[in-house]
């Protein structure tokens, strides 16, 4: 796997876990 490819994976779970965390519906779940 090259640093490119390394690069976009990390950006992209970033992405999807901040919008995980952000998600009204996990608030409901913890709460």
């Amino acid at each position: 796997v090259s640093k490119v490819e390394k690069l976009k994976r990390a950006v992209r779970a970033r992405k999807a876990q901040s919008n995980w965390l952000r998600a009204p519906w996990i608030n409901k779940k913890f709460n």
